[in-house]
């Protein structure tokens, strides 16, 4: 829908409103002025800053507005090195990068202090322009705008202004183009209000909203995305190996072998299984009887994952599990760490085709009630991406299992969660943010 997203930086990539509001207080302290609150912070920060500085309690005629603004980025600067992306910032970046949208920033900041804060975060690479000041004044960045659509010659159809305060709800005004505001900077909810345009929660709420709303019903992979379970895979690969007379190969690798199914994995990491079918399904049965003895001795729940299933299911949102394991496996597995809470459990059995295929994903949708363009398919791996995809679903990544953000992205995974408050802001619990 948009070829181009324009960002705003202060408050809406960079986490950096508590440190503003720190260091004005010191400058007003300093000068015998009452402190902002942040309820008085949000109501008075505005741009230019000069009128912010007025409505704040400083007298120009006793300091002048360059002073301030130069003792107030003596402070700002060094700190602001120390800043963090906005929750959700990473994610929406990376989604707007992999859909192959150009993203630039609008700024008031001095492009000199940005670009270091760039640097520091990593995240230079993901603009194609950066549009800031020259000095340090923060005079608003109407101009810069105008200037901007001008010489670009775009449609503004195609525009989207992603910010945190109402003067970025004016600049969109400026560019004759979208707007979407989120309350995490330096305006709040109520006073975003006033825009007239979407303001969101979170950057989480946000990316929801363009990617299609709440769904309907998730499918979960299981391994490496709600439930550890290398430590027991990785115990029945050298038991096995062990029995054939092998050393014990390290987490590393079974790691990397893992995600496309046993025998892969055995033909990966047992020595002449790949070149002998008839004695590849030995291995495979001296393995099944390993593990099964063992299915659940170090396997564990990863962090928040119960919490958000419990979230969800609350919320009258079905969730289901789907794993290329054996199905008796599956079920065993899921009714140890999770009774009674997927509407839908299935793996391997007669009949039925391993991931990638979309039946079971899509006989999951069915169980859920919801049709499979309503669903998320979330998973660790590219199968699993490919899977959401070949079932139409929405596909979602995470990156604390088996693979990479990179090699889930590059499977055509629509968004990538690092962690697990990640993904349940995203589907709608912000409490851990």
């Amino acid at each position: 829908m948009y070829s181009h997203i324009i960002w705003d930086w202060n408050g809406t990539l960079l986490d950096d409103r508590d440190l503003c509001n720190k260091t004005v207080n010191r400058l007003l302290e300093s000068r015998g002025c009452a402190p902002l609150s942040k309820e008085r912070y949000y109501e008075v920060f505005g741009f230019p800053v000069e009128t912010y500085y007025a409505a704040a309690g400083f007298d120009f005629a006793k300091d002048p507005y360059p002073v301030l603004a130069q003792e107030f980025m003596d402070m700002y600067i060094p700190a602001s090195l120390s800043c963090g992306l906005t929750p959700g910032a990473r994610c929406a970046l990376d989604y707007f990068m992999a859909s192959g949208r150009k993203q630039i920033i609008l700024t008031a900041s001095d492009t000199d202090t940005l670009g270091r804060q760039m640097e520091k975060l990593g995240i230079s690479d993901k603009f194609d322009a950066v549009l800031g000041q020259d000095n340090i004044y923060a005079r608003g960045k109407t101009e810069l705008a105008k200037d901007w659509i001008r010489e670009s010659g775009l449609d503004p159809k195609n525009l989207l202004m992603i910010g945190d305060t109402l003067h970025d709800a004016e600049i969109a005004e400026v560019l004759s183009c979208d707007c979407m505001l989120v309350a995490r900077g330096h305006h709040d909810e109520k006073r975003l209000a006033a825009a007239g345009c979407p303001v969101y929660t979170s950057l989480f709420a946000l990316l929801r909203e363009l990617t299609g709303g709440m769904p309907a019903g998730c499918v979960f992979d299981m391994d490496g995305t709600i439930l550890d379970t290398l430590p027991d895979i990785a115990g029945a690969v050298n038991a096995t190996r062990a029995f054939y007379g092998h050393p014990e190969c390290t987490l590393r690798e079974v790691t990397d072998a893992i995600c496309h199914g046993v025998r892969n994995l055995l033909k990966t990491l047992i020595p002449g299984a790949g070149e002998d079918e008839a004695y590849l399904d030995e291995v495979v049965g001296r393995y099944r009887g390993f593990y099964s003895a063992h299915l659940t001795d170090r396997t564990k729940p990863y962090a928040g994952i119960p919490e958000l299933l419990e979230y969800l299911t609350a919320g009258g949102i079905p969730v289901s599990v789907q794993s290329n394991k054996s199905h008796h496996l599956v079920l065993r597995i899921a009714d140890t760490f999770y009774p009674g809470r997927f509407t839908h459990v299935s793996g391997l059995r007669d009949g039925c085709a391993p991931k990638p295929s979309p039946a079971g994903a899509l006989a999951a949708a069915a169980d859920m009630g919801a049709a499979a363009e309503r669903c998320c398919y979330i998973g660790d791996s590219d199968v699993d991406i490919k899977t959401g995809l070949n079932a139409g679903m929405r596909p979602l990544g995470v990156s604390w299992g088996y693979r990479s953000r990179e090699e889930i992205f590059a499977a055509g995974a629509q968004l990538v969660f690092d962690t697990v408050a990640e993904l349940s802001a995203f589907l709608g619990d912000e409490s851990l943010l």
